[in-house]
C-alpha cells in the first residue's frame, strides 16, 4: 500500500507536469471570468477568477457551460464539441486526419468557486502568435473564434436584450479585458481554418454579433467543409 504522504505527492507531481504542458502562452488560448463586482481586476490581465486554458483547436463548435465546468471537481479533462457525434465518416475515412472532436483544458484557478447568484460579466482572455513563430501577432487572425452567450448549452434566445459577442483576433502579452450587460452563462469556442469564409475580410474585433441564424446548421456546414477538406487531403 502507498503511504497517504506519498499519494499526495504523486498526485501533485503529476498536476505539476500537466500544468507545464498548458504553460506555453504563445500556444494556448486562455480566458478568465469574473464578476461585475471585481473592480479593474479585469484590466489587470488575467489574474483570480475563473481561468482555463487550453492548447487545442477543436474541429467545430464546443460549448464551455461556465456552472458546470467550474462546479465539478475536474481541474484537467476532454470536453467534446457540440456536432461531431452526429456525423457519420465515410466508408475508410480515417477521424484521425481531422482536428479533435473537442478540446483538452486546464483550469489553473477558480475550480468549485462559481456562484450563480454573481453576474459574471467581465471576460479577459488572450490569443497569441498563430504561426508559432514566437512573435506578437496582435489584431491579425487567430486560431480560436470565441463567443459569449448569457444562456447555458450556447444557446441563442433573445438577440436584442442578450447579445452575443465574438472575436477571433489575436491580443497582445497582456490579453484583452471586455464586459458584456449579461451573465455570461457559456463561452463558445470554434476553429478559424480559413476555408469556411468566416471573416474573410480580416479577423473580427470584439463586437456584438446580430445575426439571427440558427445554431445548428451552422455547426453543421462547418464540419462538413471541415470533413470534405481533409477527405480531399
Amino acid at each position: 500500500m502507498i503511504p497517504a504522504k506519498r499519494t499526495v505527492l504523486l498526485a501533485l507531481g503529476a498536476l505539476s507536469i500537466l500544468a507545464q504542458d498548458f504553460s506555453d502562452e504563445n500556444s494556448n488560448f486562455t480566458f478568465t471570468l469574473y464578476p461585475s463586482d471585481a473592480g479593474d481586476t479585469c484590466e489587470e490581465g488575467g489574474k483570480g477568477g475563473l481561468t482555463l486554458t487550453t492548447r487545442t483547436v477543436p474541429r467545430v463548435l464546443t460549448c464551455i457551460d461556465v456552472e458546470a465546468m467550474f462546479s465539478s471537481n475536474n481541474r484537467t479533462g476532454f470536453l467534446n464539441d457540440t456536432s461531431s457525434h452526429l456525423v457519420t465518416d465515410p466508408d475508410g475515412f480515417d477521424e484521425s486526419r481531422l482536428p479533435p472532436p473537442g478540446i483538452d483544458f486546464y483550469i489553473p484557478s477558480g475550480l468549485g468557486d462559481y456562484n450563480a447568484s454573481k453576474n459574471w460579466t467581465n471576460l479577459w482572455f488572450r490569443q497569441r502568435n498563430a504561426t508559432g513563430d514566437g512573435e506578437t501577432e496582435e489584431g491579425e487572425l487567430g486560431r480560436w473564434i470565441i463567443t459569449t452567450y448569457a444562456n447555458n448549452e450556447c444557446i441563442r434566445t433573445n438577440v436584442t436584450e442578450t447579445p452575443w459577442y465574438e472575436t477571433s483576433c489575436q491580443t497582445d502579452e497582456e490579453g484583452q479585458c471586455e464586459s458584456v450587460s449579461y451573465s455570461i452563462k457559456s463561452i463558445g469556442m470554434r476553429p478559424f481554418d480559413g476555408k469556411n469564409g468566416d471573416f474573410a475580410d480580416g479577423c473580427q474585433e470584439w463586437g456584438r454579433v446580430g445575426a439571427a441564424a440558427s445554431l445548428m446548421p451552422h455547426l453543421s456546414a462547418a464540419l462538413v467543409g471541415v470533413m470534405a477538406y481533409f477527405v480531399l487531403l
